[in-house]
């Protein structure tokens, strides 16, 4: 007797979280899996559509005034469908309101959101952030004070940040399955971290700021111990992922990498549709 049900089986393509890409179908990821979001900025893009499309918990970490104000916000539109009377949408207002027609929808998983007003980092302790000379109103502030530019005086302020392991154990959290990284030029040593995770995370983004503003500043391409530096960096926090992960996808410096056991994951999904889909006799 023959299987009349026959499915497709399933393709590994490409989703967009925000600015950043990840597989379809999520491997590896399921009810309950952890999303940790450090460099939240004005656009949470990136945390919703992992929260409204997957049973997961979002952690999304910036110290910024200007991200507080705005994951308030999120917050509360999450939570009430709305924004608050009164206020205007904080960040790309068409975010906000296609967050809201997407909650008015009724069609999306109800995720647990989470929002710590604090910096990731490879130690623990109180920081100095620094705008860029690049900054509007509502920019993303840097550890990295290079990306200052030179001879200006710029706003600072003082935040408290954290390890990875640190806030772990403060949301009681035994694993992280996505890490994203856009934390404006200190990421290297947040990678290094993610490295001495056991379990590794299934999936890490990162946006290699620093690099980035080494190879396109000119200002800063005329330093030169600065360039090698930051390419030394670069290049050696590439090779060490490596040893761990595939890179998914990559644009310019935005890096999605994939851990190297759920290309397998992947197989075996196949091989499992084709065994159910067979012919019987």
């Amino acid at each position: 007797m023959k299987n009349n049900t026959v499915s497709q089986p399933p393709v590994l393509g490409m989703v967009s979280c925000g600015t950043y890409k990840y597989p379809d179908p999520m491997i590896g990821i399921k009810e309950g899996s952890i999303v940790y979001s450090a460099g939240t900025g004005t656009d949470a893009s990136h945390d919703v559509t992992w929260g409204l499309n997957y049973p997961v918990e979002v952690v999304m970490i910036d110290p910024s005034p200007h991200s507080i104000e705005y994951a308030n916000q999120i917050l509360y539109v999450l939570n009430n469908g709305d924004l608050p009377p009164g206020e205007e949408p904080i960040g790309p207002p068409q975010n906000i309101y296609d967050l809201i027609s997407t909650l008015r929808s009724g069609v999306h998983q109800s995720s647990k959101f989470t929002f710590l007003p604090v910096g990731l980092y490879s130690e623990c302790g109180t920081a100095t952030f620094y705008r860029p000379a690049t900054a509007n109103d509502i920019a993303s502030y840097s550890m990295y004070s290079s990306f200052r530019g030179n001879d200006v005086e710029y706003e600072t302020f003082e935040a408290p940040v954290h390890t990875i392991k640190d806030i772990m154990n403060r949301l009681g959290h035994k694993q992280i399955d996505v890490l994203k990284i856009d934390v404006e030029g200190v990421e290297y040593g947040i990678l290094e971290q993610a490295l001495e995770l056991d379990p590794l995370p299934k999936y890490i983004t990162c946006d290699f700021d620093l690099a980035r503003g080494q190879l396109t500043d000119h200002n800063l391409m005329h330093k030169p111990n600065d360039y090698i530096t930051a390419l030394s960096q670069h290049f050696k926090a590439i090779k060490r992922m490596l040893m761990f992960y595939i890179v998914f996808h990559s644009d310019d410096y935005d890096v999605t990498f994939m851990r190297k056991d759920i290309p397998g994951e992947y197989h075996k999904l196949i091989a499992k549709h084709n065994e159910e889909n067979k012919e019987s006799p």
